[in-house]
Protein backbone atom coordinates (compact mmCIF):
# COMPACT_ATOMS: atom_id res chain seq x y z
CA UNK A 1 0.00 0.00 0.00
CA UNK A 2 2.76 2.42 0.91
CA UNK A 3 4.47 1.72 -2.40
CA UNK A 4 1.26 2.42 -4.34
CA UNK A 5 0.76 5.67 -2.45
CA UNK A 6 4.38 6.72 -2.89
CA UNK A 7 5.14 6.95 0.81
CA UNK A 8 8.85 7.75 1.10
CA UNK A 9 11.30 6.33 3.62
CA UNK A 10 9.85 2.94 4.41
CA UNK A 11 10.89 1.92 7.89
CA UNK A 12 13.43 -0.87 8.10
CA UNK A 13 12.52 -3.94 10.11
CA UNK A 14 13.86 -4.07 13.64
CA UNK A 15 16.15 -6.94 14.65
CA UNK A 16 13.25 -8.65 16.45
CA UNK A 17 10.98 -8.26 13.43
CA UNK A 18 13.65 -9.71 11.14
CA UNK A 19 14.00 -12.70 13.46
CA UNK A 20 10.23 -13.28 13.37
CA UNK A 21 9.91 -13.14 9.59
CA UNK A 22 9.98 -16.60 8.04
CA UNK A 23 12.00 -17.35 4.93
CA UNK A 24 8.75 -17.89 2.98
CA UNK A 25 7.55 -14.45 4.07
CA UNK A 26 10.87 -12.95 2.97
CA UNK A 27 10.48 -14.65 -0.42
CA UNK A 28 6.94 -13.32 -0.75
CA UNK A 29 8.01 -9.80 0.19
CA UNK A 30 10.75 -9.96 -2.44
CA UNK A 31 8.21 -11.20 -5.03
CA UNK A 32 5.41 -8.81 -4.08
CA UNK A 33 5.68 -6.79 -7.29
CA UNK A 34 5.14 -10.02 -9.23
CA UNK A 35 2.12 -11.20 -7.17
CA UNK A 36 -0.17 -11.68 -10.21
CA UNK A 37 2.02 -14.44 -11.63
CA UNK A 38 4.40 -15.51 -8.85
CA UNK A 39 3.85 -19.15 -7.78
CA UNK A 40 4.48 -18.08 -4.17
CA UNK A 41 1.01 -16.56 -3.85
CA UNK A 42 -2.08 -18.69 -3.30
CA UNK A 43 -5.40 -17.88 -5.03
CA UNK A 44 -6.80 -16.27 -1.87
CA UNK A 45 -3.72 -14.05 -1.60
CA UNK A 46 -3.98 -13.01 -5.25
CA UNK A 47 -7.65 -12.17 -4.79
CA UNK A 48 -6.92 -10.09 -1.69
CA UNK A 49 -3.98 -8.32 -3.34
CA UNK A 50 -6.05 -7.53 -6.42
CA UNK A 51 -8.80 -6.08 -4.25
CA UNK A 52 -6.31 -4.11 -2.13
CA UNK A 53 -4.56 -2.70 -5.19
CA UNK A 54 -7.86 -1.55 -6.70
CA UNK A 55 -8.96 -0.16 -3.32
CA UNK A 56 -5.87 2.03 -3.07
CA UNK A 57 -5.67 3.09 -6.72
CA UNK A 58 -9.38 3.80 -7.29
CA UNK A 59 -11.90 2.55 -4.76
CA UNK A 60 -14.76 3.45 -7.12
CA UNK A 61 -13.42 0.80 -9.50
CA UNK A 62 -14.36 -1.98 -7.10
CA UNK A 63 -17.41 -3.72 -8.49
CA UNK A 64 -19.56 -6.60 -7.35
CA UNK A 65 -17.42 -9.13 -9.21
CA UNK A 66 -14.41 -8.16 -7.07
CA UNK A 67 -16.46 -8.50 -3.89
CA UNK A 68 -17.81 -11.85 -5.10
CA UNK A 69 -14.24 -13.02 -5.76
CA UNK A 70 -13.32 -12.13 -2.16
CA UNK A 71 -16.39 -13.95 -0.88
CA UNK A 72 -15.22 -17.12 -2.64
CA UNK A 73 -12.33 -17.18 -0.15
CA UNK A 74 -13.53 -15.19 2.87
CA UNK A 75 -16.67 -15.20 4.97
CA UNK A 76 -18.80 -12.03 4.80
CA UNK A 77 -17.46 -11.01 8.23
CA UNK A 78 -13.86 -11.61 7.14
CA UNK A 79 -14.48 -9.69 3.91
CA UNK A 80 -15.78 -6.76 5.94
CA UNK A 81 -12.83 -6.94 8.34
CA UNK A 82 -10.35 -7.09 5.44
CA UNK A 83 -11.94 -4.07 3.77
CA UNK A 84 -12.04 -2.17 7.06
CA UNK A 85 -8.35 -2.91 7.69
CA UNK A 86 -7.49 -1.70 4.18
CA UNK A 87 -9.38 1.50 4.83
CA UNK A 88 -7.59 2.07 8.17
CA UNK A 89 -4.13 1.44 6.75
CA UNK A 90 -4.77 3.54 3.66
CA UNK A 91 -6.13 6.42 5.74
CA UNK A 92 -3.09 6.32 8.04
CA UNK A 93 -0.65 6.19 5.10
CA UNK A 94 -2.39 9.10 3.36
CA UNK A 95 -2.48 11.24 6.51
CA UNK A 96 1.23 10.60 7.09
CA UNK A 97 1.95 11.41 3.46
CA UNK A 98 -0.02 14.67 3.50
CA UNK A 99 1.48 15.79 6.80
CA UNK A 100 4.95 14.58 5.81
CA UNK A 101 5.32 12.53 8.98
CA UNK A 102 6.48 9.01 9.60
CA UNK A 103 5.01 6.92 12.37
CA UNK A 104 7.64 5.84 14.88
CA UNK A 105 8.05 2.05 14.98
CA UNK A 106 6.14 1.73 18.26
CA UNK A 107 3.17 3.71 16.96
CA UNK A 108 3.10 1.65 13.77
CA UNK A 109 3.19 -1.56 15.82
CA UNK A 110 0.34 -0.35 18.04
CA UNK A 111 -1.68 0.60 14.96
CA UNK A 112 -1.13 -2.91 13.47
CA UNK A 113 -2.03 -4.55 16.77
CA UNK A 114 -5.25 -2.55 17.07
CA UNK A 115 -6.33 -3.63 13.62
CA UNK A 116 -5.52 -7.29 14.12
CA UNK A 117 -6.81 -7.46 17.69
Amino acid sequence: MAILLGVPGQRALTRDEKRDVSSLTRQKLAALAQWPYSPLFAPVERTCLSFAEQFVLDVTGIDQSMVDALLEHLSPADCYSFTYALWCFEAMERVCLVLDVELPPTAAAVHRAELSG
